[in-house]
């Protein structure tokens, strides 16, 4: 309760933004996109016969939604936007106004990106499994922030966000177990305790994993790494598509159609997906990963030239465990690079407008410089000059050399400097 307390204007905006624009692609493609993959995995769940051609957490979770994909869409819609939302208001500590105007602009330019929202109307765990990526780079930046020092609350959420990952992409268990690697070792690092965040996590992956038993999943061919840009996203040829392959006949649930085919703001949604994605330029710009994944570097260097702290580069510990089995398995969709560059920006605004961090330097301290000998026997503190005329038992401190002035000539030790303080001490009370 103590969060909505503090859910203000400003994070609504932030949170209604993607919700309202993500919508009209899910009502526009109702009941949602789908591809032929989609179809496969309506058809398992409609017959029984599961395997792990889809990650069997994702398969759970459509048949806990279903009848109908558009719950599906609805649940992704919200999960980025609450992720968001959080990324967000962490970085606006203080509420800045123009750090709220800044954020408020990249939220409006993410949520126009067809890219997004296509992915979030989308039946493929992929949208999920890349929403989990952005939000544990994020939960590693409030990590690093604390030097380590993570309570409760930070070590449940990393669990849980690193088991979902397991669960969400094949090979999802090693990206987490990378990144679990990392933040332990980080930890330790810190001189602290990842006892807590190493058993939890491994639970959950195990309690993730534990689901093929569950549900009796056989093995089969596993999806392989899916651009929904690239493919055909008309519902109706995707699910000809898949029942012509297997010659049968698509019934209850698996016999869906597209509601606004032939509807004219169907047409005027399709057109502006169609033009990022045929347009070399725009397609390029906005949807290819690997021009995210050198632009996220680039932001990185930026942020460490700003920060001088090596640690900044922990955030894109599960980006590069994603890309390097993404090159190594060509089963791993890429799509969160974007995400997690999007993420980067908000830190990078952040760290431009100094609202906090660990990662920012101490300013060096200021020389005194003093104006005169008088000046520097008013910023001499009793203490400091009982130290000065040394640590000798014989020594007499200040408090007995003020009431009585013959004791300056038994501290014949003293240095000139001692002398000549006393002096003009003296000289003073005169």
């Amino acid at each position: 309760m103590k969060y909505l307390e503090r859910f203000n204007y400003r994070d609504l905006i932030i949170f209604i933004l993607p919700v309202l624009l993500f919508s009209l692609y899910l009502f526009t493609y109702n009941p949602g996109i789908l591809t032929a993959d989609s179809f496969s995995l309506l058809h398992q769940i409609k017959t029984g016969h599961l395997s792990n051609a889809y990650p069997i957490f994702y398969t759970f979770l459509v048949m806990v939604f279903l009848k109908n994909p558009l719950f599906v869409g609805i649940f992704q819609i919200l999960t980025f936007s609450v992720m968001w939302t959080a990324i967000c208001k962490y970085h606006r500590k203080g509420e800045n106004t123009n750090v709220f105007f800044i954020q408020f602009i990249l939220t409006l330019i993410i949520s126009l990106i067809p890219i997004n929202a296509v992915y979030s109307v989308a039946l493929s765990s992929y949208a999920l499994f890349s929403y989990f990526i952005m939000f544990l780079a994020f939960l590693i930046k409030i990590m690093v922030d604390r030097d380590g020092q993570i309570g409760m609350k930070l070590t449940v959420l990393m669990a849980v966000t690193m088991a979902f990952i397991s669960g969400l992409a094949p090979y999802g268990a090693i990206i987490s177990l990378i990144s679990l690697v990392f933040i332990a070792a980080y930890i330790l690092i810190k001189r602290q305790d990842p006892k807590r965040v190493v058993a939890l996590t491994v639970a959950g992956v195990i309690v993730i994993a534990s689901l093929t038993l569950i549900f009796g999943v056989a093995a089969g061919d596993e999806i392989s790494s899916t651009d929904l840009l690239s493919d055909d996203i008309n519902l109706d040829d995707a699910k000809s598509q898949y029942f012509t392959q297997i010659n049968q006949t698509p019934e209850d649930f698996e016999d869906l159609t597209a509601a606004n085919l032939k509807n004219s703001k169907y047409d005027q949604i399709d057109s502006i997906v169609d033009l990022t994605r045929e347009n070399i330029i725009l397609n390029t710009l906005l949807n290819n990963p690997i021009i995210y994944f050198v632009l996220a570097i680039l932001a990185l260097g930026f942020a460490y030239v700003t920060t001088k702290s090596k640690e900044i580069w922990m955030v894109y510990v599960p980006s590069i465990a994603t890309i390097a089995l993404a090159l190594i398995t060509s089963k791993i969709n890429l799509y969160s690079n974007l995400l997690v560059f999007y993420l980067i920006l908000i830190i990078i605004v952040d760290l431009l407008f100094k609202k906090k961090t660990n990662f920012q330097e101490k300013p060096p301290e200021e020389e005194i410089v003093y104006d005169s000998f008088e000046s520097v026997i008013d910023e001499i503190t009793l203490d400091e000059i009982n130290e000065m005329l040394g640590e000798s038992e014989e020594t007499e401190p200040l408090e007995e050399i003020e009431t009585e002035q013959t004791s300056y000539s038994q501290n014949e030790g003293s240095s000139d400097l001692i002398d000549e303080i006393l002096k003009e001490i003296e000289s003073g009370k005169k």
